[in-house]
């Protein structure tokens, strides 16, 4: 029957009592309980109470024990194969593996020292025909081609600080507003023309004017 049908249970005063309901008994009983907190039943996912084993809780009881039982087995391994190394055998074996490793290690230091010195020392003069050298001889080169004031990547060329397209070898192509002064451009190319790619006008040097064509 429902709860609100049964009658609660009174303390000596006559007073309800601290109780709950039992559905299976289909009356109130009172609360137990101990160190200040009432009695609990915690309940899984399916809904049924949790059970102990040896007053513990038996919740994931078996995922642990197979995590212990792989565990211990790692544990009999090692201790397996540390019982193989305090043997005279063990230890010969382990020797001749850190000899080899040794050996391995000096052929890569070979091949190091002969990388190094493919390459070169990073100095002011390295060795000649390493990879430094020839590497710093195209700096100098480089050096000398920007100092020259002229610099030049494949169709362009740069005048006063300005990169102009050049076509034909000859002729120049930029907006009308930045076109180069004369003696400039014919220092670059002489009597070279210039086009202006926003007005379509064409203008020759003749090393000290342009002049319209």
């Amino acid at each position: 029957m429902p709860a609100n049908t049964k009658q609660l249970k009174c303390d000596v005063d006559k007073k309800p009592s601290p109780q709950y309901f039992d559905p299976v008994l289909d009356e109130y009983g009172y609360l137990y309980g101990s160190n200040g907190a009432s009695r609990h039943i915690l309940y899984g996912a399916d809904g049924n109470p949790i059970s102990t084993t040896g007053d513990k809780l038996a919740v994931r009881a078996t995922e642990i024990e197979t995590q212990l039982t792989t565990i211990q087995d790692y544990i009999d391994g090692i201790e397996a194969t540390l019982a193989t190394l305090a043997t005279i055998e063990g230890q010969a074996a382990l020797i001749g593996h850190v000899d080899q490793l040794e050996a391995q290690l000096t052929i890569i230091q070979g091949y190091i020292d002969g990388l190094e010195g493919a390459i070169g020392q990073a100095v002011a003069s390295p060795a000649a025909n390493s990879l430094l050298a020839r590497v710093k001889n195209l700096e100098d080169k480089l050096a000398v081609i920007i100092a020259d004031g002229l610099k030049l990547s494949g169709s362009y060329v740069e005048i006063g600080g300005v990169s102009f397209a050049v076509s034909g070898g000859d002729t120049l192509r930029g907006k009308s507003a930045d076109k180069p002064d004369a003696v400039a451009a014919h220092a670059v190319i002489p009597y070279c023309f210039y086009f202006s790619i926003d007005t379509g006008a064409i203008e020759v040097t003749d090393g000290t004017n342009w002049g319209v064509i």
